[in-house]
């Protein structure tokens, strides 16, 4: 059985996973960042702890032809000579307000950028270790080199050039173009798994858990591979990503302006993705439980299962139950998403799942219910994964595009149906 092993590194864990050729998840795992460790030794640790997870499977099935990494962006780590990190700064990671507010770029597209900003930054917070860098790595980048000495920036598709930057831009903000590495497209091979090469102080950290000579490919950032995994590479398909944020994704044949909503090219040439980002859905529901011990003490499946039990509509004179008010307003907040996006690009679409969020089948069929529209769920809620074995079967050259990987590799498992008569209730609540 043809296999890859993806690793999608995200804020507080590492997702990996073995897939096969035909998109079966032969084993997967997440491992949580100890953030005690100073960076980048939780990253690795997690990695090393996922890889260690997953070695039965590489001897019960056969080896994976190749490592794919994808991760949170925009981080920026920069690296010594010697390739040690020598600054960093994670993407969820504050910018001090004196410095986030005097942001001073310079050439055309430059506020644009999504990484330009950030540079900006990373160059005021640490002058000496910027200008001695030997090269500024994004995440999934660094783990690249980490493994295989790999020096390589991923460009998601061509179109997203203005996102990141060019040589003259670089250049009339003064940074040194060279310390950049190249871009090259997802999937690319930037090297293969050299524990004992000189220059990679990290890679012999992952001696015993990864086979040496494994091709190590640079995969794009989560979002990215998102889409993918959720079969998001066509007008009118969707998805639904969300963790402790969420972003509805619809793919659109032309760009769509709208306000509230964000369009970017698609991964695949010639089309696009409109979204609508709710930033904090996750946060809400997590603030909600830390902010009582009762709650606290509890699981988050069973205090799903306590608002699914409650009623949507209490007697009159009952207050209703907290925990279904505060998953309600949840479920409105992506309901009012939805209509944004239907209004702006003309598609009543049914929505792929991906995300913690998504690994909660009450959770699912309450969204389902609220908002009226369908819900998909795959064989995995780790879609990034799914997108990354997308990326290297098609760079292998075992599918000819996006779109037939996405075809056999992404399968719909489960779909959330809305109950009319639920949904119903829940829009005479939301009068």
């Amino acid at each position: 059985m043809k296999t890859v092993l993806t690793v999608d590194i995200g804020s507080s864990s590492v997702k990996a996973g073995l897939i096969s050729l035909d998109g079966t998840v032969v084993s997967s795992v997440r491992i949580r960042f100890n953030k005690k460790q100073p960076f980048p030794w939780f990253w690795l640790s997690a990695m090393k702890e996922a890889f260690s997870a997953l070695q039965d499977s590489f001897r019960d099935f056969s080896s994976p032809v190749s490592l794919i990494v994808s991760g949170a962006g925009p981080t920026l780590v920069a690296v010594s000579g010697s390739g040690e990190v020598s600054a960093y700064l994670l993407w969820d990671e504050p910018v001090p307000r004196y410095i986030s507010q005097s942001v001073d770029l310079k050439g055309e597209n430059a506020l644009s950028s999504i990484f330009l900003p950030r540079l900006y930054a990373f160059r005021r917070l640490f002058p000496s270790e910027t200008e001695t860098a030997g090269n500024i790595f994004s995440g999934p980048e660094f783990a690249v080199f980490c493994l295989s000495g790999g020096r390589v920036s991923v460009l998601p598709e061509s179109r997203y050039i203005a996102a990141y930057w060019s040589s003259c831009v670089l250049e009339e903000n003064g940074f040194s173009p060279d310390i950049f590495p190249p871009f090259v497209s997802p999937g690319f091979q930037a090297g293969c798994f050299s524990p004992g090469k000189d220059g990679l102080p990290y890679a012999s950290f992952f001696r015993d858990v990864l086979p040496e000579g494994l091709p190590v490919l640079a995969g794009p950032p989560d979002f990215v591979s998102a889409l993918l995994g959720t079969g998001t590479v066509c007008p009118g398909r969707a998805c639904d990503r969300a963790g402790t944020s969420e972003g509805l994704n619809v793919c659109i044949s032309k760009p769509v302006f709208a306000e509230g909503l964000r369009t970017l090219p698609s991964p695949v040439p010639g089309l696009w993705n409109i979204s609508c980002l709710l930033p904090e859905t996750g946060l809400d529901f997590h603030n909600f439980r830390s902010s009582s011990p009762v709650y606290a003490s509890r699981s988050y499946e069973e205090l799903l299962r306590e608002a699914w039990d409650s009623p949507i509509l209490p007697s009159e004179g009952i207050a209703g139950n907290p925990v279904r008010i505060a998953a309600e307003k949840i479920g409105f907040e992506v309901k009012a998403g939805i209509e944004k996006l239907k209004d702006a690009c003309g598609f009543n679409p049914e929505f792929t799942l991906s995300g913690g969020q998504a690994k909660n089948f009450l959770w699912n069929q309450m969204k389902a219910d609220i908002t009226g529209s369908v819900f998909l769920l795959t064989q995995t809620a780790d879609a990034e994964l799914l997108g990354d074995a997308v990326i290297s079967f098609c760079a292998s050259g075992d599918y000819t595009s996006y779109e037939e990987a996405c075809g056999v590799i992404v399968k719909t498992t489960h779909r959330f149906v809305p109950d009319q008569e639920r949904h119903l209730l829940y829009m005479k609540k939301n009068k």
